[in-house]
């Protein structure tokens, strides 16, 4: 019993630091790409990110509620089309998502249907509005080529940012999966203990009265 408890402790602490790096690999994978919408009108290249196989990835753009209609800036649809007719989309991009070899993978325009209302990392409010969502089959380097057709000096003090990240669904998902990942290492770790402590108990009581006196 007593390598079984020793075998089933050195297993949780194994399995922890295990799940412990992989939860840190996947949050750098979480958001690919948050880069600041430039001012002026014109064409500009991110840096180059690598897109994991076979996950879904959402490209949206982001700006802070800090005036009222700022979620009309970036495009009128759905359920904001009406209260957006006296103010015109002014967040205008066309973009391209490129491999690393240059061959265009996806590509589109923003100010299309809006928006989701949340909360950023700060606890800001925010809204978006979606460019793309995608999934590939294979592991990829890409880089986002976009064109900016106006300029974006009068709507900077809302932070607009073009984000590529993990959908929502996804992250939950993980999350899932990685809370019955604990739950079996800690039970694990947990029968390891008692092994241990019912070793130890039956150590304790088979010593004999007398030789215990002598130890303490």
């Amino acid at each position: 019993m007593l390598r079984w408890g020793l075998l089933l402790v050195a297993a949780s602490i194994v399995a922890l630091a295990a799940l412990t790096a992989y939860q840190y690999r996947l949050a750098g994978q979480s958001t690919l790409l948050d880069v600041p919408l430039r001012v002026v009108a014109g064409r500009t290249v991110t840096r180059s990110f690598t897109i994991p196989a076979n996950a879904t990835y959402e490209m949206n753009i982001y700006v802070r509620e800090k005036v009222p209609y700022a979620d009309c800036l970036l495009g009128r649809g759905g359920s904001v089309e009406k209260r957006c007719a006296r103010h015109p989309r002014a967040i205008d991009v066309v973009w391209a998502l490129h491999g690393i070899n240059g061959s265009i993978l996806r590509h589109g325009v923003s100010g299309g249907t809006c928006c989701t209302y949340t909360s950023d990392a700060q606890n800001h409010r925010v809204v978006s509005t979606k460019l793309d969502s995608f999934q590939l089959p294979s592991s990829t380097n890409a880089y986002l080529e976009l064109r900016y057709q106006r300029d974006l000096g009068h709507v900077m003090q809302l932070d607009p940012r073009l984000v590529v990240e993990q959908t929502s669904e996804n992250s939950e998902a993980e999350g899932i999966v990685d809370g019955f990942a604990f739950l079996a290492i800690s039970l694990t770790a947990a029968v390891g203990v008692l092994f241990l402590v019912i070793v130890a108990l039956r150590r304790l009581a088979s010593t004999p009265k007398g030789e215990t006196r002598r130890r303490t």
